[in-house]
């Protein structure tokens, strides 16, 4: 019998998505005629970790390349590299940034650029919960991305840094909230973990760390990252969990009551009136006018990974210190299919106007709005999936909105081809 061998070779790339009018009275129409444009063409992992836009209309666009070695062909890290393009022009030749000494695949690179001074923000973490870690910053206008550090877990054996969140105010102060995964001995002889959320700003020279919550036990589980919103006075809004749970999930909602306050004040987030498995949040956003945007998912089956069993929920506050309004649950898509919630991004525009959008279980990308004063029914964006003998993938998806309305996407995507012989 002739032995069959099948393979597959994985070329992933960047694409950009750009030039297509969100704006337009017909929804069906609205992401018709996008422009899709390749970025790059070589067999290196490429990966969108961040997309932005300025004043000027001018993108930002930042993305991970694998490192390879030369000798053994084998990727064993990655380095950021930067690109720009202003409004009506090209895309820039391609920039290599931040601290060389992080290129290898232990450490995790959190980006975040503040538009309205031009500055580029990193925090380098390791991956792994390996001895003593240490959390360090960096910025473009330090030179040569010097280091900076903010924390270390020397006194913690084995425990782990979260992905770290960051944001800005207007006065030129850096926010950042992050979870500390650690053991603790539970009862009997099996030790449980536990996470803590922290916080941190530079409004006064140097990083001023605060311990948000007490700690939460996970049981065996691990931490997921909290989400940061920040207002233009510095008020920073925290969302984040509660322990490992079923049906009686807690998500807690935590704000310092002035910049550089060591008062948290913490309330739970509210939750849907339909019985839900594994509620959890997904962004929260501050607009322009300091309305507060919360966008929550949760299950109606306990077979969560299912992806059609999830649903997503708005909720809204018109200020720091009101009360939280809705539930509104995004609706289906016009053919009444459940959305795979999974891949969410959440966009504020001048208007304070919020725009979703999705990616599926099959890397559809749906998107919505809630320009009428409720949401729209998800509609398709683009299917990446057009070929038959090709897999694009669209994950993660980042978009911005410029000043004419029209939307600006980066994905990074992969073809898969399939041989034997």
């Amino acid at each position: 019998m002739k032995k069959i061998i099948a393979f597959v070779i994985l070329y992933p790339f960047l694409w950009l998505l750009w030039s297509f009018l969100i704006l337009c009275p017909s929804t069906k129409a609205q992401w018709e005629g996008a422009e899709v444009q390749r970025l790059t063409f070589d067999s290196l992992l490429s990966k969108v970790i961040g997309l932005y836009i300025d004043d000027q209309d001018e993108l930002h666009l930042f993305y991970l390349e694998g490192v390879r070695d030369t000798a053994t062909g084998f990727v064993y890290g990655s380095t950021i590299m930067y690109r720009t393009k202003e409004q009506g022009g090209a895309w820039s030749q391609p920039e290599e940034i931040g601290n060389s000494s992080f290129v290898v695949g232990l450490y995790r690179k959190c980006l975040a650029y503040d538009a309205r001074t031009d500055i580029t923000h990193m925090i380098y973490q390791r991956v792994m919960p390996l001895d003593y870690d240490t959390m360090y910053y960096t910025s473009s206008e330090l030179p040569d991305w010097q280091l900076v550090t903010i924390d270390s877990l020397s006194n913690e054996y084995m425990a782990d840094y979260s992905p770290v969140h960051i944001g800005f105010d207007t006065l030129g102060n850096i926010h950042l909230a992050w979870n500390v995964d650690f053991d603790s001995v539970g009862v009997g002889p099996m030790a449980y973990n536990w996470y803590r959320v922290m916080y941190a700003n530079n409004s006064t020279g140097e990083w001023v760390k605060q311990q948000v919550s007490e700690p939460i036990c996970l049981y065996f589980s691990t931490s997921s990252p909290p989400h940061l919103a920040v207002q233009k006075n510095g008020t920073a809004h925290i969302v984040y969990h509660g322990e490992p749970c079923d049906l009686e999930c807690v998500l807690y909602y935590a704000r310092n009551d002035s910049l550089n306050s060591t008062n948290w004040i913490t309330d739970t987030v509210p939750k849907p009136s339909r019985p839900l498995w594994h509620y959890w949040a997904s962004h929260i956003k501050v607009d322009v006018s300091d309305r507060v945007h919360l966008l929550t998912v949760g299950c109606i089956e306990y077979a969560c990974f299912w992806p059609d069993k999830k649903r997503s929920f708005y909720y809204y506050k018109q200020a720091e210190d009101s009360i939280w309004q809705g539930e509104e649950q995004i609706p289906d898509t016009a053919l009444g299919e459940r959305l795979p919630y999974d891949f969410r991004r959440l966009v504020i525009d001048q208007e304070g106007i919020p725009y979703v959008s999705y990616i599926s279980s099959d890397q559809k990308v749906y998107f919505t709005d809630r320009k009428q004063g409720g949401w729209r029914v998800p509609y398709l964006l683009v299917n990446w999936r057009e070929e038959p003998d090709s897999v694009v993938s669209a994950e993660p998806f980042y978009f911005v909105l410029d000043s004419q309305g029209k939307g600006h996407g980066a994905f990074s995507g992969a073809n898969m081809w399939h041989a034997a012989n």
